[in-house]
């Protein structure tokens, strides 16, 4: 069942995300790899009430398609932290770089 959040609510909720906005502004790559690492955990422990809750809004099946989407999320999560401690040492490097990288897959003929 769902409910309407409160005015009182949301400005919590606003005020809690304005407030961390400039530590994470302000964090290192591995900080935030860390961080990336533990909402990753926090999800995967999280599974068996999670894909319940998003069967019932959106009507997809647990198994295998919001298994595979948790799946997949996480693995995410924790790669983008493994780029940013990948990249740790570039001097000066603060903000995430995610660029589009191309490779030649040789002969596909």
């Amino acid at each position: 069942m769902s409910r309407e959040t409160s005015a009182t609510e949301l400005e919590s909720v606003l005020a809690a995300a304005a407030a961390a906005a400039r530590p994470f502004a302000e964090s290192t790559p591995a900080e935030r790899a860390r961080w990336l690492a533990a909402a990753a955990d926090a999800l995967d422990a999280a599974a068996e009430e999670l894909i319940p809750l998003a069967h019932q809004e959106t009507r997809l099946p647990a198994a295998p398609r919001l298994k595979g989407e948790l799946a997949r999320t996480t693995f995410q999560l924790r790669l983008f932290g493994d780029v940013l401690l990948q990249r740790h040492g570039r001097e000066g490097f603060r903000r995430t770089d995610f660029t589009g990288r191309q490779s030649g897959l040789g002969s596909l003929g």
